[in-house]
């Protein structure tokens, strides 16, 4: 499991991209968003829950017969 505790978002820049159909211009932020203590834990749970709710996968090598009739496992043993 990845621990993501010690994760810290010392702030944010907010840019905008036009729709270039409507000749719309690209916003960009002049300087960054300075976070709070009350939006910080918010943004955390939304940029970081992804990660945090990945589950570790685990894969074994399997034959019916015998190991060594699996391809993976032969090439990974040479």
């Amino acid at each position: 499991m990845i621990n993501l505790f010690n994760a810290h978002i010392e702030n944010l820049s907010i840019h905008r991209v036009g729709n270039k159909s409507r000749n719309e211009a690209i916003f960009l932020s002049e300087n960054p968003y300075g976070l709070n203590d009350e939006i910080m834990p918010l943004l955390k749970e939304y940029f970081f829950k992804p990660f945090r709710e990945k589950e570790e996968n685990y894969f074994q090598f399997a034959h019916e017969v015998d190991l060594e009739y699996n391809d993976m496992f032969n090439f990974a043993s040479e």
